[in-house]
């Protein structure tokens, strides 16, 4: 912390910054002088405290006062004022004083002053973080631990300043300073202090500002010095960017280690290649082994082109269209902890490295393909998994209330991906989702139109068709006869 000290009395002056650096308050004191001279000092030093006498030649502390909130309004102020000035003290607060102290100025009334304004810096500081977290995290700012470092707090707001966003690993910074690892549960932990907390006096933790803990990372927000390059800011403003920056470029470092390039998520058009490649390697189930090495090879090449977020998709994506080849199952064997149909998401976010998911992902594939070239999934399916799915679809198309079914609104209601529930029909009628959905509408429209005197509009409807004109079609074209042209001939020949 700064602070500017203003009076037209010298031995004033060295009183109040003898008592400040007698008082343990971490803080540089500046002398200031008095009158424009002031001014000029406070301008320049940018201080978190200015304490001004209201009584001085030239220019006293209210006009004082009024010019640095004028050029300076974060500057908070304490005016020494004698018995007799009651009158300019309130004055004084009026303007915008925080307080004022009388002369001689009390030890403890001085740091109390001082405190006020460290904790009043910490707790702006902790709530403009939080809000910079919230801005970045899906998650929002829930159980996330705020430290400041009260001594270095109004660093943050000087322009003049370089800051810099550095991410570590909790356990380790907390063992590279010496101290037991946190707690893992951060919402177990206090949401903020005004002062330094265990594990923040890491190396060079002097240019320590503040810290953002969120689970196992630790974001350390610290002066730059005056020749730093790279990602650096001077304005809070400009702390978004910089720090979204440092972010994605740890989580890469963390999740791909060496396995990706340094350009890593930055490649136009990797994850539309991604996407591609991962259709045809879900679709190479049972071919020779070398053309599916060769396309995971070609698939995890570009998912490595990718954020982790969208790597984990990826592989997300590639896992729920080989569901019905038994990949559940085989999950099982290899994982203490199955998971669900459309769970493939929650499954590869807790794998925390690329390496690892990436063996895992081939390790499910390639039993995937083996059971497929032993004719382990010619029924359509994974076992009693195929059969659920395929009788839980039928009950949606055969129900009254689903007369807007479509490929999309099955698969979720069922909890597949879409291109796997086509692919279970597939297998199992030897036509895809949607013409079998057509063809079981169809003949369930025939059967209504032979064994009920229900007009042809009552017919599409309860086979789930709003649009006539568009039933009359299908029918024709699927039976050769429109609807009434076939309940005719079919009462002619009965």
């Amino acid at each position: 912390m700064k602070i500017c000290v203003a009076d037209d009395e010298q031995e004033v002056r060295r009183s109040i910054i003898a008592k400040l650096n007698g008082s343990g308050v971490k803080a540089e004191v500046f002398d200031v002088g008095f009158g424009s001279g002031a001014l000029e000092g406070i301008l320049a030093v940018r201080p978190e405290l200015a304490i001004l006498d209201i009584r001085m030649p030239e220019m006293d502390g209210l006009s004082l006062l009024k010019a640095v909130k004028r050029r300076e309004p974060g500057i908070q102020v304490a005016m020494l004022t004698g018995y007799s000035d009651f009158a300019y003290a309130k004055e004084a607060i009026h303007l915008g004083a925080m307080d004022y102290l009388l002369k001689p100025v009390d030890r403890e009334e001085l740091n109390g002053v001082v405190l006020r304004v460290a904790e009043g810096l910490a707790a702006r500081l902790r709530e403009e973080l939080l809000w910079l977290y919230g801005c970045m995290e899906e998650g929002g700012r829930s159980g996330v631990q705020v430290d400041i470092n009260p001594h270095m707090a109004g660093l943050w707001y000087d322009t003049r300043v370089a800051k810099r966003v550095r991410y570590a690993e909790a356990e380790a910074a907390a063992t590279a300073a010496g101290q037991p690892a946190a707690a893992p549960d951060a919402e177990e932990q206090p949401q903020g202090r005004a002062s330094e907390p265990p594990g923040m006096a890491v190396p060079g933790s002097d240019g320590l500002i503040a810290s953002v803990r969120a689970g196992r990372e630790i974001i350390r927000i610290e002066e730059a010095g005056r020749d730093a390059l790279g990602a650096v800011f001077h304005e809070g403003r400009d702390a978004a960017r910089v720090w979204a920056k440092e972010q994605a470029s740890w989580r890469r470092s963390r999740f791909f280690g060496g396995a990706a390039s340094p350009s890593s998520g930055l490649i136009p058009g990797a994850a539309g290649k991604a996407a591609a490649l991962r259709k045809r390697l879900a679709g190479a189930a049972g071919t020779d082994g070398r053309e599916l090495a060769e396309l995971f090879t070609a698939w995890s090449a570009q998912a490595e082109l990718l954020s982790p977020e969208e790597a984990r998709r990826e592989c997300a994506e590639l896992l729920a269209l080989l569901e019905p080849s038994g990949l559940a199952e085989g999950l099982g064997k290899r994982t203490a902890a199955p998971a669900a149909s459309g769970g493939w998401t929650g499954w590869v976010e807790s794998v925390s490295t690329w390496d690892e998911l990436r063996r895992q992902v081939r390790g499910l594939l390639e039993g995937c393909a083996a059971r497929e070239r032993d004719g382990g999934a010619e029924g359509g399916g994974s076992g009693d998994n195929g059969d659920r799915w395929f009788r839980q679809a039928l009950s949606l198309m055969d129900s009254p209330a689903n007369a807007g079914l479509t490929l999309e609104s099955a698969a979720q209601a069922i909890g597949l991906h879409p291109v796997t529930l086509s692919r279970l029909f597939k297998r199992r009628t030897g036509v895809n989702f949607v013409r079998f959905l057509i063809s079981r509408r169809l003949e369930r429209a025939k059967t209504l139109l032979l064994e009920t005197g229900e007009p042809v509009a009552s017919v599409a409807a309860q086979a789930g068709y709003a649009d006539l004109r568009h039933f009359n079609r299908l029918f024709k074209a699927e039976f050769g006869q429109t609807p009434g042209e076939f309940r005719k001939a079919r009462h002619r020949e009965g």
